[in-house]
């Protein structure tokens, strides 16, 4: 398998050549090994979620994309919150 960021790089040119359907499947294998190599925070492992999501939104799976945009915005917040806790315990 090819490693992340091979993965990102094939699906960003399968989307700038407007060839969104071969993007959604590597963007989701790209999603699928940030799963297995990055924390959940990590700004690799939202990239991977942002992309796929817009190329979702793109062909039209509105309702996948939402659903990725909330998960992405869930864990934002919740690091976010982690973050703050620990400024106020310091």
């Amino acid at each position: 398998m090819a490693g992340w960021s091979e993965l990102m790089s094939g699906g960003t040119e399968h989307f700038l050549k407007g060839e969104l359907a071969d993007a959604v499947v590597v963007f989701r294998d790209a999603l699928a090994e940030a799963e297995q190599l990055f924390a959940e925070t990590d700004e690799r492992r939202l990239l991977s979620l942002t992309m796929l999501a817009t190329v979702l939104a793109l062909t039209g799976e509105h309702a996948a994309a939402e659903s990725i945009y909330r998960h992405q915005l869930a864990i934002r917040e919740a690091a976010a919150m982690a973050e703050d806790a620990g400024l106020a315990e310091a």
